[in-house]
């Protein structure tokens, strides 16, 4: 083949990368035209493969030096360093843009599936409601099923939407001083009908004294309060939910305790991980995600808070979520603003 006539002469030093053969290297990377061109009409002093994964993605090709020296033993192991670093450069710029594009695909899937699934929701419940249609207890039966999947479809999109406004870094919050008290009691109200099919009580403990303000993001706060809530709630067959806020030093402390399945000591470090799910004979028929405590420590993260969890298993779990709170005379600042 005319394109391996490139002799030794011509090639005065090689560093041979994993030990391949400069002509394999070329086309190995497909490139054997362009490169065997150049190099009949250049002065080749050294070429040194540009390696990944073991798998050759380039070459360095470089002339001799111009004061006419030979390269040194010193010099190519600079050489070679450098080709690693470049290797591992190009290797980091890759993933970078493989996981751009995923989660560029998750937002815009998510953002497509939203409208139509929402859709879906508004549809069903006009249907399912009595004064806007009549409808046999057997559709009706069906319906609800198609209703319940609906919403769980819709609760996954919006997950998924938040995960990738998350990475991306398109989530903003915005904080301001906030009463928890209220906060929980709505979550509280909203969520009490939930746990009417099963045997548990949902009860939130509120303080005897009005709280220091949180410094939160009010909406995300919410956020956060119901996925715990409605966490303990779905991992609760029997007993009961209670939920607590209380002024420790200068943080906001918004407890969640439950007397359901509890958790594993393994599975406590990977709780707040993506795609993670507690796996045990309770929680088998238990759907969900895995996103909502990835998402709820995200979000509480952004807020300068934190988010624990102390479980055992068949003993219950207990989340806490800690905030600032606002010094007493800012409070003081804001009370006087607000008259």
């Amino acid at each position: 083949m005319e394109d391996e006539n490139i002799t030794s002469s011509r090639v005065k030093q090689l560093v041979k990368g994993a030990n391949v053969d400069p002509l394999d290297i070329i086309r190995q990377v497909k490139i054997i035209g362009s490169v065997v061109k150049k190099a009949k009409s250049l002065e080749i002093a050294v070429l040194i493969p540009i390696i990944v994964r073991d798998k050759v993605i380039g070459i360095f090709i470089i002339g001799p030096k111009m004061s006419g020296d030979s390269f040194t033993d010193a010099d190519l192991k600079t050489l070679e360093i450098i080709s690693g670093q470049t290797a591992s450069a190009i290797e980091q710029a890759r993933l970078y843009e493989d996981d751009q594009t995923k989660s560029e695909f998750v937002s815009i899937a998510s953002h497509e599936l939203l409208t139509p699934t929402t859709a879906i929701e508004g549809y069903l419940s006009m249907i399912l409601d009595e004064h806007m249609a009549n409808v046999d207890e057997t559709a009706r039966k069906y319906l609800e099923r198609v209703q319940t999947s609906a919403h769980r479809l819709s609760n996954l999109v919006k997950d998924l939407l938040s995960v990738s406004r998350l990475e991306a870094g398109r989530i903003k919050v915005k904080i301001e001083p906030v009463q928890v008290e209220p906060l929980i009691e709505n979550v509280v109200s909203d969520l009490l009908p939930t746990t009417q099919e099963k045997r548990l009580s949902l009860t939130f403990l509120k303080p005897d004294e009005t709280l220091p303000l949180c410094l939160a993001d009010p909406d995300k706060l919410t956020q956060i309060i119901i996925n715990m809530v409605g966490n303990a709630i779905k991992y609760t067959p029997e007993g009961s939910v209670l939920v607590l806020a209380e002024s420790v030093d200068d943080k906001i402390k918004i407890t969640v305790e439950d007397t359901g399945v509890g958790i594993k000591q393994e599975d406590l470090p990977h709780l707040f991980e993506k795609f993670y799910r507690v796996d045990n004979t309770e929680t088998v028929g238990i759907v969900g995600s895995g996103l909502g405590l990835y998402i709820s420590k995200s979000m509480v993260e952004l807020m300068d808070g934190t988010i624990d969890v102390e479980s055992t298993e068949w003993h219950g779990s207990r989340f806490i979520v800690t905030l600032p709170a606002v010094a007493d005379s800012e409070e003081e600042q804001i009370v006087e603003s607000k008259k």
